[in-house]
């Protein structure tokens, strides 16, 4: 998948197409790249898995027991990824939006992860006995933020988040301007939304006590 991805990040995604070749899988899966997380070693997400027990022998042994039958996954010639894996992929790119960082690293993988709740590395770092709440908080602090501050994440699946500055609102309602949510990240409609787009980005902008004007 095209895009701007840290060294870190480039280096586990190319480890987890090697393993998923080892294993003489037809597809990189999301088992592949939390395995390629651990196996880079020099980023965020590579430490905070290892100090929680998530290693690359352990995860090893999961993977080879789970005995995927690749041959009836459905691929969409995403350079062998996985759906799941994709749709990781994509999601890394919106916390990395999320967080101001130009590049995809390896926190933001880590995060997508956990944040998608459904694929199998994160069901594998569970059956390994860590919570991956707990890896969440950690991969946050790693980078400097507060975890406090993000309690409603796994919630919201880490909608994008950013206050408007000088923006007005629709004909015929009055309102404080609450936040963009990135259309992408929605599953369902906002309530009181409006659909705008912003440098080519398309965006609901939410308003807060929205109410008619006449």
């Amino acid at each position: 998948m095209k895009d701007n991805y840290t060294r870190s990040a480039a280096e586990a995604i190319r480890l987890a197409h090697r393993v998923s070749a080892a294993g003489k899988q037809n597809y990189t899966g999301t088992e592949h790249l939390l395995q390629g997380l651990v196996l880079e070693q020099e980023g965020a997400a590579s430490r905070v898995l290892r100090e929680n027990g998530v290693t690359s022998d352990r995860l090893r042994q999961m993977v080879e027991q789970l005995k995927i039958q690749s041959g009836n996954l459905a691929l969409q010639d995403q350079d062998g990824f996985s759906p799941r894996c994709q749709k990781i992929l994509r999601m890394a790119r919106g916390q990395a939006d999320r967080f101001r960082s130009e590049a995809v690293g390896t926190e933001h993988i880590l995060m997508a992860i956990i944040l998608e709740k459904e694929n199998v590395a994160v069901k594998l770092i569970e059956a390994l006995g860590v919570n991956p709440t707990k890896i969440y908080y950690e991969v946050l602090s790693a980078i400097g933020e507060n975890p406090a501050d993000h309690k409603e994440d796994l919630q919201t699946g880490g909608l994008d988040k950013e206050p408007i500055r000088g923006a007005l609102p629709p004909a015929g309602i009055v309102g404080t301007p609450a936040f963009w949510i990135t259309a992408e990240s929605l599953t369902n409609a906002v309530p009181g939304g409006e659909l705008v787009e912003e440098d080519g980005k398309k965006y609901v902008r939410r308003w807060n006590d929205c109410r008619s004007a006449a």
